[in-house]
């Protein structure tokens, strides 16, 4: 239902919105039906009331099916208790509660914590009398007529039982607090990019306070990678687990994950085995597998499995028995740039071309094979390393309209926006800039800052000088550039719509083919929003530019815009400082083993160093 509507119109989506709020405040079930009468005659028109019982139901989605019109009730037992012990009322239904004992029924919480939480005890004539010629097993979980469920939870004010988690899954954190799991699992769930997410308290290494830490096994959902054409997973995966993370208290966020490409294992009602994901997670902290360990998959033998072979080990030595289903980044560690250097190299080596459309597609070593087999043979434009694929340029040419062509009229009215954008930060946000004239004279060059904030861009292009404004583009994320007002701003501002997650290739040429023809371009070498405004790690994407062009970096420093409008967080009036550093020649680093980590390195140290200590360089900046 929600994914039909996140496709409809914005006024669409404003007006369902409004109508599950006007539903909620409605109390007749009928009434709530009547609204949403459309999705009841799809569903049913005759289905009213919904229940579940065998595991806890996420509390979001009862109330969106209580707001839709549904009753919703919820039931709570064990096979120990002959299925229910508990029902929530039909006239009386508290959302995120499984009701009150059935008659003859008696709860009890043991041992309950300042949260009025501790384990759920059961007495009545649900019970079982025992389990089959198992006394000592029995008496283990049913003493003095009380069935010890192993339940967390607490009992309402109004007779509600409310189950918070399993005992033995309970995760105590350093500073004492008890974690479910549970909760926070159903809490992450929410990110269509997570198809499994366990979540476990692993060791504090940090040299903190003794106790757990939070860290998650995510299996990601490869269909929706697929559908979007996404192959950096685990970059949006780490996307998606930080921007949940601002949504709930710090003592329940996620402090750590890794990404996995097989299932997690799960009992026959689909309940994960913690013990033995557990298990796993602790094996795989404490070993690596041995290089080239074991027997390679019989479809490595083939001409094109062999060289694959070959490549993975001349990259990945540590790796250990290849299997056509390993994915290339998630068991391989391929991130989208050595990704890209993959393929070229394999192309070289076996004399063919992966066209970009169908390499975009390529997930799993198997894919890879499969599409090289069937590749056709390549031509001298093909790109085999960066240097030819950023020579080779962007097959299509819509970039132009965006870069090179001549507006008379809207480039003075860009250049008046960025002016009037410069004089209000200087009003709002007290914008203190130096560093200018270390920018060289003659483009092209690119402009490197780090990234706070949505206002990073806006305001650091304000303050640029105009004839660098006249020659200066950048790239956008497709989905920010898509409708029709959002294109005409992106031709205004000389912003290409292209994702790099998607299609890097293309990316890496259009910026080629601006600062080929003497622009200015601006990356972002973090690649996203900080999400506590520290450094995060830096992509070559800029270093790559810049060393196969032989055109400078110039690293710039902000402070102040993460306080002022955080990723996830609001917006609000704080100070900003830009600070522009001495450009990089790249090849200076032309004989180091890795130009392109080597200038990678040192631009994230200078921005580092302008970024931290952007107040106490203002007079040696300057």
């Amino acid at each position: 239902i929600f994914a039909q509507v996140a496709a409809q119109p914005l006024p669409m989506r404003i007006l369902f919105r409004s109508m599950m709020a006007v539903s909620r405040r409605l109390k007749n079930p009928a009434l709530r039906r009547k609204l949403f009468v459309r999705i009841h005659n799809t569903i049913g028109p005759d289905l009213k009331l919904l229940a579940s019982g065998g595991s806890r139901f996420d509390a979001r989605i009862a109330q969106d099916l209580n707001d839709f019109g549904y009753t919703m009730v919820q039931a709570y037992g064990l096979t120990e208790t002959s299925a229910a012990a508990t029902i929530t009322p039909v006239r009386a239904n508290r959302i995120g509660t499984v009701g009150k004992p059935l008659r003859g029924v008696t709860l009890r919480i043991d041992s309950p914590n300042d949260e009025g939480i501790g384990e759920v005890w059961i007495r009545g004539p649900v019970l079982m009398k025992g389990y089959y010629h198992d006394d000592r097993k029995t008496s283990e979980v049913i003493k003095d007529g009380w069935l010890h469920t192993g339940d967390l939870g607490f009992i309402q004010p109004d007779g509600n039982l409310v189950i918070t988690g399993r005992s033995k899954d309970v995760i105590v954190l350093p500073n004492g607090k008890n974690v479910y799991p549970e909760e926070i699992e159903t809490h992450y769930s929410q990110s269509s990019f997570i198809k499994e997410l366990c979540v476990l308290g692993v060791a504090n290494d940090g040299g903190g306070p003794a106790g757990e830490i939070l860290h998650a096994i995510v299996v990601p959902d490869m269909d929706e990678f697929r559908s979007r054409g996404q192959t950096a997973i685990t970059e949006m995966i780490r996307f998606e687990i930080e921007n949940l993370s601002k949504q709930i208290p710090s003592y329940q966020r996620i402090h750590s994950l890794s990404v996995r490409n097989d299932p997690l294992p799960r009992t026959v009602t689909r309940k994960l085995k913690r013990f033995e994901i557990q298990n796993e997670e602790t094996a795989r902290r404490k070993t690596a597998p041995e290089p080239g360990s074991g027997e390679d998959h019989p479809r490595f033998r083939t001409k094109v499995g062999s060289i694959i072979q070959e490549l993975v080990r001349e990259t990945k030595p540590e790796t250990g028995a290849l299997d056509p289903a390993m994915n290339l980044e998630l068991d391989l560690g391929f991130d989208s740039l050595t990704r890209v250097e993959l393929l070229g190299l394999a192309e070289a080596r076996l004399g063919i071309h992966i066209d970009e459309e169908q390499a975009s597609r390529i997930y799993t070593l198997g894919e890879l094979i499969d599409a090289l087999e069937s590749a056709s043979a390549s031509d001298a434009s093909v790109g085999r390393n960066w240097k030819e694929i950023l020579d080779a340029g962007p097959r299509e040419h819509f970039h132009k309209h965006y870069i090179f062509n001549r507006r008379t009229i809207l480039n003075p009215i860009a250049i008046a926006t960025m002016r009037f954008l410069k004089l209000a930060a200087r009003l709002l946000f007290r914008l203190d800039y130096h560093g200018v004239e270390k920018l060289p004279r003659t483009p092209p060059f690119i402009l490197c800052p780090n990234h706070e904030s949505f206002l990073d861009g806006p305001l650091l292009v304000s303050i640029l000088p105009t004839n660098v404004l006249y020659k200066f583009f950048l790239l956008g994320y497709t989905d920010y550039w898509r409708g029709p007002v959002s294109r005409r701003i992106a031709q205004i501002c000389n912003i290409v719509a292209v994702d790099s997650n998607v299609n890097l290739v293309r990316a890496m040429q259009i910026a080629a083919a601006g600062l080929k023809h003497g622009r200015v371009l601006l990356i972002f070498p973090e690649g996203t929003r900080s999400i506590d405004g520290r450094l995060a790690d830096f992509k070559k994407g800029a270093a790559i530019l810049a060393y196969e062009l032989g055109i400078p970096i110039v690293p710039v420093g902000i402070r102040g815009t993460f306080e002022a409008w955080p990723r996830g967080g609001r917006f609000r009036l704080h100070p900003v400082q830009i600070y522009f550093g001495n450009p990089i020649d790249p090849l200076a680093f032309s004989r180091a083993s890795d130009p392109y980590a080597a200038i990678t390195e040192k631009l994230r140290k200078d921005i580092g160093i302008l970024a931290a200590d952007a107040v106490a360089l203002g007079d040696t900046m300057t």
